[in-house]
């Protein structure tokens, strides 16, 4: 249900950004964080009833799927908004470091606390707490810009109306392309993550294993922006970058499925 809802509302987030800023859509995603995982907490803590119980916290799951809408729309707007022309994109790569720094911890956290069945729904307490904290540190500082414009573009920039972005870049055959190239890596990406257990399981590996696999492919994950971040700073060769970078997950995935 994750990625499909991303799916769904994906582009209600890219025109919420548009219209409503860069504070209103990050407080909305912190909110529809926060209260999916009391959900969850809820439907696993005090729904007894199988079926009530596994409605209940599907339904968590679903906000918290539509909060991925917002979520990933921001790194590439506080670049813009917050930092000059010259660290944009390491600022942009840090961003999505962080989406896959939690993605970490998730994969670590889950099989630590969660051993067996009866020890979810303290799982979800602590993912309800974290994310309540993240919510309660933003509602009074997160704001649209910095005091002061990183660069004159930035006081510059004004965003062309969304619809008539979206028809210009659906006709741009370079954007058609590099989406769906994007697509295919970050849906092969999400579909081993979400099945590495059951793919592991054959050879030997219990749920702590396939956490620490999982940890492993997104610390490898964060080292990779980083240094994309940085080059693509310094040398703006960002064509080449992609292709180096498509043809190494391409490669690292044949190698992953012969295994």
């Amino acid at each position: 249900i994750y990625m499909f809802v991303y799916i769904l509302f994906a582009m209600l987030g890219s025109y919420t950004l548009s219209k409503r800023g860069l504070r209103f859509t990050v407080i909305l995603a912190a909110t529809l964080n926060a209260v999916s995982t009391w959900i969850r907490f809820c439907g696993a803590y005090f729904i007894h009833q199988s079926p009530a119980k596994f409605i209940v916290v599907l339904l968590g799951q679903g906000v918290s799927s539509l909060t991925n809408a917002f979520v990933l729309q921001v790194p590439p707007s506080v670049a813009v908004s917050w930092f000059g022309a010259h660290e944009r994109a390491k600022a942009t790569a840090i961003g999505i470091l962080f989406n896959q720094a939690g993605i970490a911890v998730g994969f670590m956290l889950s099989p630590a606390l969660a051993k067996q069945p009866s020890d979810i729904p303290s799982l979800l307490l602590v993912q309800a707490s974290m994310c309540t904290g993240i919510f309660l540190v933003l509602l009074p500082i997160f704001e649209d810009h910095p005091p002061r414009p990183p660069s004159t573009a930035s006081i510059q920039r004004r965003s062309p109306p969304f619809i008539s972005s979206l028809k210009d870049v659906i006709k741009n055959p370079s954007y058609v392309l590099l989406v769906l190239s994007f697509g295919i890596v970050i849906g092969v990406f999400y579909g081993i993550s979400t099945l590495l257990d059951q793919i592991l399981q054959p050879y030997g590996y219990d749920s702590e294993d396939s956490g620490l696999f999982g940890m492993l492919i997104v610390i490898a994950g964060i080292v990779g922006s980083i240094i994309a971040g940085i080059l693509g700073d310094k040398f703006h060769k960002y064509k080449e970058m992609i292709i180096v970078s498509f043809a190494c997950a391409t490669i690292c995935f044949v190698w992953f499925a012969l295994q």
